[in-house]
């Protein structure tokens, strides 16, 4: 049954399901922010430049002794 209506048939049976179903997972549009107008700040040559450094084993040593014991690096 559907709305108190009794379907025989596979044609509306399967109408009725696909309906009932398309209902519940449509598309909605949704207006949402974006981020065009928005001004980033920008990393100086100097900033960006120390992000691409290599780590030195001191600093690897640190990381792995500051683990938590039950967690591995």
């Amino acid at each position: 049954q559907v709305d108190g209506v009794t379907l025989e048939g596979v044609t509306p049976i399967r109408q009725a399901v696909v309906s009932h179903f398309a209902s519940h997972f449509k598309a909605i549009r949704v207006e949402r922010p974006g981020v065009d107008n928005l001004v980033f700040k920008r990393l100086n040559q100097l900033e960006s430049s120390s992000l691409n450094k290599p780590f030195s084993e001191e600093e690897v040593k640190a990381a792995v002794w500051d683990c938590d014991s039950y967690k591995s690096p």
